[in-house]
């Protein structure tokens, strides 16, 4: 029977066998390891840059700009009227063009009212 330093040597020399085997494993896949971490950055920096490009695309809300659908649908009307007039069979405009349009036809309103009409 060994004795218990024999035994201690033998676990310790199984320990560094096993060490040396994981060491070997270790650097053998560490090149592919590379390339996932390097891939991981690539992904990520893909994605900070669709974020941005998000956002620079995303249009801005102007809070002063909210006005009710009504309004917005009978100022595009009258801009639509206009343009029909002139004849063109233009249907779609920018929306400053719609707003300040809108806020013309509230000034008319206004005006009328105040002439009592």
């Amino acid at each position: 029977m060994a004795t218990q330093n024999e035994r201690i040597t033998a676990l310790e020399a199984t320990l560094a066998e096993a060490m040396a085997k994981i060491n070997e494993l270790v650097a053998a896949q560490q090149p592919l390891a590379n390339q996932v971490v390097d891939a991981h950055a690539r992904i990520n920096h893909a994605g900070k840059m669709f974020s941005e490009l998000r956002r620079a695309l995303t249009p801005k809300r102007e809070p002063s700009a909210r006005i009710p659908l009504p309004e917005f649908q009978a100022a595009l009307e009258d801009l639509r009227a206009d343009a029909y007039q002139a004849g063109s069979d233009r249907k779609f405009f920018p929306t400053n063009e719609v707003l300040a349009r809108a806020k013309r036809l509230a000034q008319m309103r206004a005006d009328t009212a105040a002439a009592g009409g």
